[in-house]
């Protein structure tokens, strides 16, 4: 989600936590901090159902409700607010957002805080494809949306993470994010294997509030395949492994390639190709024990290259 996708994968589940209310600070009732405000669109007509949150820093959270008839709110002596800089922060918590997230940085003080109004934009959308260097169209691949030129901050603060955008191709290659606000993002096409953000990526501007920017296509992507190794010893002095490899979770129902194969640290077989994603190998001559096997895919014109597990087969 590298050292950048691990750490976007663990802030963004901080983060998560954090907006369930499950991360919050300690209560100091010693102190009452009570904040009223009012959320509008752009023609300043209050807006109701949306939530309201305070943060600060990476730890300090408060959940302060949704917005009234009339989009106010207002909280009277929430314990977890204290007197300080905060961040409000107005989202839209529907799966398909009307309205962009909002921040306003305040000031709270001890005792009654009148925030005034906070305007919040309509949710743009993106719209867009992923496709393999031979054109096929790839499904369930995971594609995010940094704003900004894809340079992911060393020290990221809340709005980085509400600013992004998600989204999953289907069938057809196509995807969707929405809940976009006004600005520059960066796409990327992301998989679970990834050891950082990949290089390949599509800028896109987003212009103007309620827009739906289109074409955000990410072509020439190489998938991660699923390869795997087993193997049993049918007599003495020998092994039948099965090598597999697939793609099929991505759409590609084969795909193809050769593959190296290793026993132990020594390359025993180079450059075998699969018949439908599948090859059997019998090894002869092996002698008495446990041997261990492992191969590498080498990939192919729609798949990265990809090393197998490991399996040990006791030679009889």
């Amino acid at each position: 989600m590298s050292r950048h996708l691990r750490l976007l994968a663990a802030l963004v589940a901080a983060f998560a936590l954090a907006a369930a209310g499950l991360v919050t600070t300690s209560a100091q009732a010693a102190t009452t901090v009570s904040v009223s405000g009012r959320v509008v669109d752009a023609n300043g007509v209050g807006i109701r159902g949306l939530s309201i949150s305070a943060e600060r820093g990476d730890e300090d959270y408060a959940d302060l409700g949704l917005t009234r008839t009339g989009g106010t709110f207002n909280v009277t002596g929430y314990g977890d607010l204290t007197p300080g800089t905060w961040t409000i922060v107005v989202s839209d918590d529907d799966a398909n957002p009307e309205y962009s997230t909002t921040f306003k940085s305040v000031t709270l003080v001890a005792g009654a805080n009148a925030l005034g109004d906070i305007q919040v934009q309509l949710s743009s959308t993106a719209e867009g494809s992923v496709t393999a260097p031979s054109g096929r169209k790839l499904s369930n691949v995971e594609v995010i949306a940094l704003p900004g030129d894809g340079t992911f901050p060393d020290e990221p603060d809340p709005s980085f993470f509400y600013s992004l955008g998600f989204g999953q191709t289907d069938t057809s290659g196509a995807f969707r994010m929405t809940g976009l606000s006004v600005g520059q993002y960066t796409a990327f096409s992301v998989f679970e294997e990834d050891q950082e953000l990949p290089t390949h990526h599509v800028s896109f501007d987003v212009a103007t509030p309620g827009q739906t920017v289109t074409g955000v296509n990410l072509t020439g992507i190489k998938v991660p395949p699923s390869v795997r190794i087993k193997g049993t010893s049918p007599a003495k002095g020998k092994a039948t492994l099965t090598l597999t490899v697939s793609a099929a979770q991505y759409g590609i129902a084969n795909a193809g390639g050769r593959f190296d194969l290793y026993l132990g640290s020594k390359k025993i077989r180079s450059a075998v190709g699969f018949t439908n994603g599948s090859r059997t190998v019998h090894l002869i001559g092996l002698a008495a024990g446990k041997r261990t096997f492992k191969f590498k895919y080498l990939g192919s014109t729609d798949t990265r290259s990809a090393w197998s597990n490991k399996i040990t087969v006791t030679v009889r």
